[in-house]
């Protein structure tokens, strides 16, 4: 995938990232973002209270059509990295799908019961924006009762803190 050329992986180090988890998400027809995002929205046991620009101007109007059923991978990062340390230690460039966000609503849906953790931390994905075919990592998380959606660029370089998880879907 092109996209994933993109990065510097020059530097790049093996962080400490472990699998947690293998979860079957039953596909669907048909997929609309916007149903979702609106500030109030109710999403399982969480309501919307966050919405960041980011993710509004990348993902917000996407639509993904006959999602098959897939295996999605749950990796705990155990230590601090940036997107490439995160990605080499996946893998590789050729571990990382472009992923669905459906899976990242239905993972909100299963609650505390599914593989999401709902604790501050952040549940982020790897996607390609249709914007500007970059990678970025759409994101939610839970503080308190506020449920948010945020999106950065993978060349961002803040990085992801430990306790923070990925989802990588199987395909």
């Amino acid at each position: 995938m092109d996209w994933l050329n993109q990065l510097n992986y020059k530097d790049a180090k093996q962080i400490g990232i472990t699998k947690q988890d293998e979860i079957l998400i039953p596909g669907t027809k048909h997929f609309c973002m916007r149903d979702f995002i609106k500030t109030g929205t109710l999403i399982g046991d969480y309501r919307v209270t966050y919405v960041g620009k980011s993710f509004m101007k990348h993902f917000g109007a996407i639509e993904e059509q006959d999602i098959p059923d897939l295996t999605v991978s749950v990796f705990q990062i155990c230590q601090w990295g940036l997107d490439t340390d995160v990605i080499q230690s996946l893998g590789g460039k050729e571990a990382i799908s472009d992923s669905y966000l459906y899976h990242l609503i239905s993972i909100i849906k299963m609650g505390a019961k599914g593989p999401g953790i709902f604790n501050g931390y952040t549940n982020l994905f790897y996607k390609k924006s249709p914007i500007d075919g970059q990678l970025w990592s759409p994101h939610f998380y839970l503080r308190g009762d506020r449920l948010g959606f945020g999106a950065l660029p993978a060349c961002y370089d803040d990085g992801w803190e430990p306790g923070d998880q990925v989802y990588l879907a199987n395909v």
